[in-house]
C-alpha cells in the first residue's frame, strides 16, 4: 500500500462517517478494516499523515494496531492524544535507529 492509497482510505472513512454514530461506523467501515489488515506496515503512513491532518480515524487505527498502546494516549483530549502518540513514535524510531547502530547495520 502506498501513502496515497492510505490517504484515500482515510479520507473515505472520514467522509463517510462524519455525521453518523462516529466510532461504530468508523471501525466497521470497509476501508478501516482494510487498513487494520495492513497492521504495522501502515504505522509510518499514520504518523506522516497525523502530523499534517490528525483525525480520530488515525487515533482509532493506532489504538487498534499497536499492542499495549501507551496509557497517556487515552485521554479525553484529542490534541494531547496526538502529541503523546507522536512522542511515542519518535521514541520508537530512535530505539530502532540505536538497534541498527549497535548491530552495525
Amino acid at each position: 500500500m502506498s501513502q496515497e492509497e492510505f490517504q484515500e482510505k482515510i479520507k473515505k472513512i472520514n467522509d463517510d462517517t462524519m455525521y453518523d454514530s462516529f466510532f461504530y461506523r468508523m471501525v466497521s467501515h470497509p476501508c478501516f478494516i482494510e487498513l487494520l489488515n495492513e497492521k504495522e506496515n501502515i504505522l509510518p503512513f499514520i504518523f506522516e499523515d497525523i502530523k499534517i491532518y490528525p483525525s480520530w480515524t488515525h487515533l482509532n487505527l493506532l489504538w487498534s494496531i499497536v499492542e499495549n498502546p501507551p496509557d497517556n494516549t487515552k485521554t479525553q483530549y484529542f490534541k494531547t492524544n496526538v502529541e503523546n502518540w507522536l512522542k511515542w513514535w519518535n521514541i520508537k524510531q530512535r530505539e530502532k535507529k540505536m538497534k541498527r547502530i549497535i548491530k552495525g547495520n
